[in-house]
């Protein structure tokens, strides 16, 4: 697809905060051309507003879905003309049948990033139709998506559903971490910027050492921290370490399992 290399012709339908974080994140390719459809919206610098979802289809080589799943299910039968279009969805818990069944086409793909694709750092689980996405399609595809951060292809539409719970779901696992730890140097004399700032760093330079010990394990790192009878030791024996992991283990089944019941529903 030799157009694809010279301009994009990208559609965005729903303008909250994905597609606007979408829309800034390609707009810095000057060859790009942005079509918009979104209720309330009418002018966006940099974009041509449509007044219907039809022609945003018609227009666009590719249509980011960025609609929230209660108004997708809400949508009126769409009927894609445009057999050269590619849908991609980020819609949680709508499978790629059911959206399918909504536009009437098979060229689909669905993706999951998470909040820190404002960032560019986000990671993207997705998936393809591929009976109908063929490989240089895959190809553009995954360069779109290395803008957003790291992307991980499935060949299993239902590992979305793992990557909802990981990743998706990991930022407030993160958040709340950090939280725990600031809220714990701040109770020994930390003020709020200094406690930040030592939680936020100390994390930082624990990711770069992890990368830099590729062929370690993270138990052989954390036996690197802690001495015998030394302060990490005293910290980590308050901590039930086994019920730990098999916390976390339950809570990311719990979440894996409710991103299957969002996904259930089928469109008949």
């Amino acid at each position: 697809m030799k157009n694809f290399k010279k301009s994009k012709n990208i559609g965005i339908l729903g303008f909250g905060n994905m597609g606007q974080i979408i829309f800034s994140l390609l707009r810095e390719e000057l060859n790009n051309n942005f079509f918009i459809h979104s209720l309330g919206i009418t002018k966006i610098s940099g974009a041509k507003c449509l007044k219907d979802a039809q022609e945003l289809f018609e227009k666009s080589d590719i249509v980011f879905i960025c609609i929230k799943p209660q108004d997708f299910y809400n949508l009126p039968v769409i009927k894609i003309n445009n057999s050269k279009l590619i849908l991609i969805s980020i819609m949680a818990g709508v499978k790629v049948k059911n959206i399918g069944r909504i536009f009437g086409t098979n060229k689909i793909i669905r993706a999951m990033p998470n909040l820190a694709l404002r960032v560019r750092k986000s990671v993207i689980g997705w998936c393809a139709n591929e009976k109908f996405i063929n490989s240089s399609e895959l190809k553009m595809i995954r360069g779109i998506f290395s803008k957003f951060g790291e992307s991980l292809y499935f060949k299993n539409e239902s590992m979305l559903d793992s990557v909802t719970a990981i990743s998706g779901s990991g930022p407030a696992y993160v958040f709340l971490f950090i939280d725990a730890l600031e809220k714990a140097a701040k109770k020994i004399g930390f003020d709020d910027k200094s406690a930040r700032e030592a939680v936020i760093k100390t994390i930082e330079g624990s990711i770069a050492y992890i990368r830099n010990e590729k062929n370690v394990n993270l138990e052989e790192l954390i036996a690197r921290v802690k001495s015998k009878k030394g302060t990490t030791e005293a910290a980590l024996e308050e901590i039930d370490i086994t019920n730990f992991y098999s916390l976390w283990q339950r809570a990311i089944q719990k979440a894996k399992k409710r991103s299957e019941e969002l996904s259930s529903y089928e469109i008949k």
